[in-house]
C-alpha cells in the first residue's frame, strides 16, 4: 500500500519552494477560486498509473473513469505558461512501510507545438514514467458550487468550538478512527 505524505514543490506555476504535509488518513483542500487547488490535486495525481499485466489493469472504481488521473481531467495547460522544464515538483510516500520519493518534472512531447508531458525527472525508460498504483481524482466542486450562488455573500466567519466538535466527531465515525484531528494550516 502507498500513502502520500509530502508534497515538495521546486516550481510549478504560482508555486516555488512550497512543501505541503498530507494527513495519515484524509487531507482537505479548501480555497478561493484560482488558488491553485486542482493544481496541486493534478500534481498529487498525474505520477501513478496501472499498467498491462496489473490486475487492477482496465477495471473501473465505482466513480466512473479508470483508476489513472491525467492533468486533463482537472485544468488545461497554457502553451503560454506551462513550458518545458518549467515545472519541477517531489511525491514523498510510504510504500509497504519504506519511505520513497520520486521527482517530476515537465518536458517537451511535441517541440514544434509547444507541447508538454509530465515525466519522472532523469528516467527516459519507456513506462519507467509514473508510480504503479490506483489514484482516483476526486473533487466535491460540483457538490458544493458556492461560488456560482447568486446573491450569496460569503465572508470571513469563525467556526464555533461546536462547529470543530461536529466535525471531529463525524471525521472519526466516516473513518472508523479514534485518533483526534490534527490541524495542519
Amino acid at each position: 500500500m502507498k500513502s502520500i505524505k509530502k508534497l515538495e514543490i521546486l516550481k510549478f506555476r504560482g508555486f516555488r519552494d512550497t512543501e505541503i504535509e498530507l494527513g495519515s488518513r484524509l487531507t482537505a483542500i479548501a480555497g478561493q477560486n484560482g488558488s491553485q487547488k486542482s493544481t496541486i490535486l493534478g500534481i498529487l495525481s498525474q505520477p501513478f498509473t496501472i499498467p498491462k499485466g496489473n490486475p487492477l489493469f482496465g477495471e473501473k472504481p465505482l466513480t466512473g473513469g479508470d483508476y489513472r488521473s491525467a492533468f486533463g481531467d482537472k485544468f488545461k495547460l497554457s502553451p503560454d505558461f506551462d513550458v518545458a522544464y518549467d515545472h519541477e515538483w517531489t511525491i514523498n510516500y510510504l510504500d509497504n512501510g519504506k519511505e520513497k520519493s520520486e521527482t517530476f518534472e515537465s518536458i517537451h512531447r511535441d517541440k514544434k507545438r509547444g507541447l508538454i508531458r509530465f515525466w519522472k525527472k532523469d528516467d527516459d525508460r519507456k513506462g519507467g514514467s509514473y508510480i504503479v498504483h490506483p489514484v482516483i481524482f476526486l473533487s466535491l466542486n460540483r457538490l458544493f458550487p458556492l461560488g456560482e450562488e447568486k446573491g450569496l455573500s460569503v465572508g470571513a466567519q469563525e467556526i464555533t468550538s461546536d462547529e470543530i466538535l461536529f466535525c471531529q466527531e463525524w471525521h472519526n465515525r466516516i473513518l472508523l478512527i479514534d485518533e483526534p484531528i490534527q490541524e495542519v494550516s
